[in-house]
């Protein structure tokens, strides 16, 4: 199993054939109390004038900080979804898969879990049989976003962990996992990861972007932007 973090990528091939029939598992653990973490902060600086002018790299440092859970009256009820998207980045007609809209060709959501769980098991799963989704499809996107935030007064500040895992769905065989342990505190959606349609099949991408959104749909409407960005990144690697 191939452990990834952001920006990596795998395969989704077998003895040199690829994959048909995969389940993308997504699990999240959210914090009961107070607790200590660490996350990578930029740091503010005139440098980071001349970053942005010149497209340089992000200049962080590690912040460790004691978080209290804010207390918003709700159980954290995150929602693992997935949308499907043509090669001009542009969203395929019914083709957002999530706990309201669990069947398309070739995917099939596995239900809403409300409160999720321990965060060492998969909370939510989509299975998707990749030789059977829409012909036009060039990158599926999954996410999760947790649902009625604003209103409720939850952000992924009180998250921590996440993970999403793809599994061979005909071996039972764990491809791949990518964990999150850093969130940036005020977003409420994640784009995790990026299935995209090679020449010689498929492979999975890691993203790990933070974003705002209360439901699927808000989500759904930011992610062209983002994949055009993904792609055009990759051209110039």
């Amino acid at each position: 199993m191939l452990k990834l973090s952001k920006g990596g990528s795998i395969k989704l091939s077998k003895d040199s054939k690829s994959l048909s029939h995969i389940i993308v598992g997504m699990g999240w653990e959210v914090a009961n109390a107070e607790r200590t973490v660490t996350r990578d902060v930029p740091i503010k600086s005139i440098g980071n004038f001349f970053r942005k002018l010149f497209g340089c790299e992000l200049v962080t440092e590690s912040v460790t900080e004691v978080v209290s859970r804010r207390q918003s009256g709700y159980d954290y009820d995150l929602d693992a979804s997935c949308a499907l998207f043509d090669s001009n980045s542009k969203l395929i007609h019914d083709s957002v898969v999530y706990y309201g809209h669990k069947f398309i060709k070739g995917i099939i959501h596995g239900g809403d879990n409300l409160t999720g769980s321990d965060g060492m098991h998969d909370d939510e799963t989509i299975d998707i049989t990749l030789s059977q989704v829409n012909a036009k499809t060039d990158t599926i996107a999954v996410f999760m976003n947790i649902y009625c935030a604003s209103s409720r007064n939850q952000s992924f500040a009180d998250l921590t962990k996440a993970y999403l895992r793809i599994i061979n769905a005909d071996s039972n065989e764990e491809l791949c996992r990518y964990d999150l342990t850093q969130f940036t505190p005020e977003h409420t959606a994640l784009v995790l990861g990026f299935i995209t349609h090679e020449d010689d099949g498929w492979k999975f991408t890691a993203i790990g972007e933070s974003l705002f959104g209360n439901y699927p749909q808000d989500v759904t409407k930011q992610l062209p932007a983002i994949i055009k960005k993904f792609k055009q990144n990759n051209q110039k690697v």
